[in-house]
């Protein structure tokens, strides 16, 4: 539809300032979108919603809902060593920043 093609355009669009949801109005943004103007967000927000589809997963593990095509692809950036342990890849390594305000946080 013009309305879910619009919310789209709107998501993807390049320019993170010009994206919806991007602006002072976060989240607000994109709630407001005519594409959900059938939406009761008080009433999601206090679990009187029931989901529309609610899957039954087994396990933590579970992809049964996942399509085979993308469960058989290989797994990338993830390391096993030669018993096929997953192996702690420094894929930062070198990497110097850090963030001064998170450092700050950290000592109160």
């Amino acid at each position: 539809t013009p309305v879910a093609k619009s919310l789209l355009q709107s998501l993807l669009q390049g320019d993170p300032s010009k994206r919806l949801g991007g602006g002072f109005g976060d989240g607000e943004e994109v709630k407001s979108h005519p594409f959900y103007s059938g939406i009761d967000w008080i009433a999601i927000q206090q679990r009187r919603v029931s989901p529309p589809f609610r899957p039954n997963v087994s396990q933590g593990g579970d992809v049964k809902y996942f399509d085979k095509e993308f469960v058989d692809l290989p797994v990338v950036n993830s390391e096993v060593d030669d018993a096929g342990h997953l192996r702690d890849a420094n894929h930062f390594e070198g990497f110097t920043y850090q963030n001064s305000d998170l450092a700050d946080r950290a000592l109160l």
